[in-house]
Order: C-alpha cells, then structure tokens, then sequence
C-alpha cells in the first residue's frame, strides 16, 4: 500500500510536469531527454545497492518486449497530454490498473476479498471524478478527441507493461526489470523517432525545460522502481490499485501553481480518492 502511493506521487508528478513540457518542446524532445535522466537514476541505485544480475533467456527475452511495449505506452502519453485535455487523458490512463488487477487475479491467482475489492472500486472512482470536469465534458466533445484515442492506446500498453514489471520483480528483484524495460524502452523511442523522422527538437530545449525533463525522469523511474519493490513485497492488485491514485496530483498541482478552480465533482473525487486509499490499507 505504502509503495503504491509511493508510486502514485512520482508518477503524478511527472505526468504533471511532461504535459507542460512536452507542449513547450515537443513529445519526442521531452520523452527522450526524460527517459535518460531515469537511466542516469538507475545507474547511481546500481552503484549503490550493487543487484544481482542473474537472469535467464527467457526472462530477458520478456523484459525486452515490456521495454517495447512500455515506450507504445509512454509515446501515447506524452501525445496524449500534449493534445489534450489533461483532465480527461488522465483518468483515462490511470484506469491501466484495473487491467493489470485483471491480469494478476487470472495468472498469479491473486484473490481479492470483499472489502478490498470495495476499496478498489471506491479508490478508481474518486480518482474517475477528482480528474475529470464533468461539466466541461458535456460541453463539449472531447470524449472522442484524439488526446483520448492516445489515452486508451497508453491505458492498455501500461496495463500490461506494469503487469509484467510486477511479475519478473518477484523473480529477479526491482532493479533488474526496471533497468532492461527502460534501456529497451529508450532505444524503441530512438529507432521509432528516426524511422519515423520525427526528429526531436532539442533546439527548444532551455535550461529551464532541461531541469523539468531531469525531474520527469527521476520521478518516473522513483515511482517505477516502488511500484517493483511493492508488487515484489506484497500483492501486484493492491498496489496497482493505489499507485492509480496518481491522477489526482494533475489537479491538486493546478489549484497550487495556477490557481485553477477545482469544480464539485473534482473535490468530492478527492475525497472519495482518500476514503478508497483508506480502505485498502485497513484491509490490507
């Protein structure tokens, strides 16, 4: 539970911040200079802790197709929040945790009592309410933009990407899937940006711009690496379902830094975000 809100705060953070660069300098300038600084982190953690580095062809062979199929995830993402609106794309994303619960309950035959299960649903559905504007949503016709189409592509390329993170983590330990997903994820991102020719401007990138793409990275990775370590320690389901609460700093970072006004529906969201989080950890 803990490292599943410990995942939500770094992974909040850094959607936060990439929907407001990425706008600045583009996807693939943001994505890339983001996805270095997170292998930068990484180098230091292995310095540090010194893991093991056992592992098998075919647990390689899986780490590397997660990498491909994380940067689908994270090139989605970036599109999406670039497009837009954020408090649409978000929420949209966060749902990948109900498809990596799905996938935990069918192949690591984890079973979910009642009262967790309530907690989940409670949890999704504050963090369904507290990023959405719903009256802005009836007024006009983003349900079918292309930030959403973007959106539902990252939903189901997260889902799965974080699934199989959560799995070989309880095998190989956290450092090890984290490492090769996001080496292979960055060089998927390189090949697909000069296949692609979609060069990545880095002629806009300021030293203002530079720092926030190094704070994105060592967020997400922050985040990533909790998020193994948890689905490591305890139930993937569990923490999933509380690292989904992420999409909810979007919004408290807006009422902080832009004085946006939260609507209603917004704050009462958060609210049922905090009274969800509250039931998973007195049940789990």
């Amino acid at each position: 539970m803990i490292y599943g809100l410990g995942t939500a705060l770094g992974w909040g953070v850094a959607d936060f911040i990439a929907a407001i660069v990425s706008r600045r300098v583009g996807v693939v300038a943001a994505l890339l200079l983001a996805q270095f600084a997170g292998l930068l982190c990484l180098g230091v953690f292995y310095v540090v802790t010194r893991p093991s580095l056992e592992i098998t062809p075919a647990q390689l062979s899986l780490l590397v197709g997660n990498g491909v199929i994380a940067s689908v995830a994270y090139y989605s993402l970036y599109k999406g929040l670039e497009l837009g609106p954020i408090a649409l794309v978000s929420p949209i994303v966060s749902a990948y945790a109900a498809f990596t619960i799905a996938l935990a309950v069918v192949f690591l035959n984890e079973a979910i009592g009642g009262p967790e299960f309530v907690g989940i649903l409670v949890t999704f559905g504050g963090v369904a309410l507290a990023s959405t504007d719903l009256k802005a949503l009836r007024a006009g016709g983003a349900m079918h933009g292309p930030g959403v189409r973007f959106g539902l592509v990252s939903m189901l390329a997260f889902g799965a990407s974080t699934f199989l993170i959560a799995r070989l983590s309880r095998d190989l330990g956290w450092w090890l899937p984290v490492a090769i997903s996001r080496i292979t994820t960055t060089t998927a991102l390189l090949l697909g940006s000069a296949i692609l020719h979609r060069e990545p401007s880095f002629s806009k990138v300021d030293a203002r711009s530079f720092a926030e793409c190094a704070v994105i990275g060592v967020a997400d990775v922050g985040g990533l690496i909790l998020y193994a370590r948890g689905s490591q320690l305890g139930l993937v389901s569990i923490v999933a379902a509380a690292s989904a609460a992420y999409a909810v700093i979007p919004v408290i970072g807006g009422v902080i830094l832009f004085r946006e006004r939260p609507v209603v529906n917004q704050i009462v969201g958060i609210v049922v975000v905090f009274v969800g989080l509250l039931l998973l950890g007195l049940t789990s």
